[in-house]
Formats: C-alpha cells, structure tokens, sequence
C-alpha cells in the first residue's frame, strides 16, 4: 500500500506542475529507529524508480523529484495535515482528515483532497493505529 500512496502522490503532483510532493511523517515508530515515516517514503520511491519496478516514469519525466520534499517531524495524521492540502492515505483514516483534522484547520473542502487506499491486510493496519 506505500507504493500505491507513493505513486498516487507523484500522479497527482504530475497533474498540477506547481504542486509541491511532500512526503510527511516523523519518527512514530520505535522498532524502524532514528528513520522518519517521510524519509521511507521517499527512499521507496527513489529505490522504485531506479529499478523500474512501478511506473514513476513521472518522478523524473515531469522534474516532480524536484518539486519533492520530505516532511519530517510530523508524529500523527493531524500534524501530516498542517503541511499539505491533498493528502494521500489510508482510506480508513478518510473520516478523521475529513471532518476532523481539516475542520479544525479550517481548510476549505474546495482546497482540500483525500486520496485513500487501504492495504489489502487492512486489519494489521488497523491495529497499528490503536498503538
């Protein structure tokens, strides 16, 4: 499921040439150790690109690998928030940016996007989010 937000993000950044990719999470997980959520993202997808092994053609054929950043401190979906307008997630978590997080922000709905994808394991990312 990473690779499919990873490859949403870049779709919709190729979409709009003045968009900004921002790749956000902090370092919510003790096991991955002093790694952010955001520098995996954007590991995988350089590491995907090299390899051709999903189609991200469009991470250099439209210089979003420019346009990319990583977001690095931000340590749940509340804070993701704060440093984007279309969000690229788990569609479980659709409610809470939805008609939490964005209101609380008072982002527009107009300016605002939810892109959800869920894992096929949904359940283990589920329990996830009670820890």
């Amino acid at each position: 499921t990473i690779m499919q937000h990873i490859q949403r993000g870049v779709e919709v950044a190729a979409a709009d040439p003045s968009a900004l990719l921002v790749f956000s999470g902090g370092e919510a997980r003790v096991n991955a150790g002093p790694r952010s959520e955001a520098q995996s993202y954007w590991t995988v997808a350089d590491a995907k690109n090299k390899v051709h092994q999903f189609s991200m053609r469009k991470w250099f054929g439209h210089d979003i690998k420019l346009r990319a950043t990583t977001e690095e401190f931000a340590l749940d979906s509340f804070q993701n928030l704060m440093f984007r307008i279309t969000v690229v997630g788990f569609e479980f978590k659709r409610e809470r940016f939805v008609n939490l997080h964005r209101v609380a922000l008072r982002f527009s709905e107009e300016r605002f996007t939810y892109e959800g994808i869920d894992p096929p394991d949904i359940g283990n990312a589920m329990a996830g989010e009670v820890n």
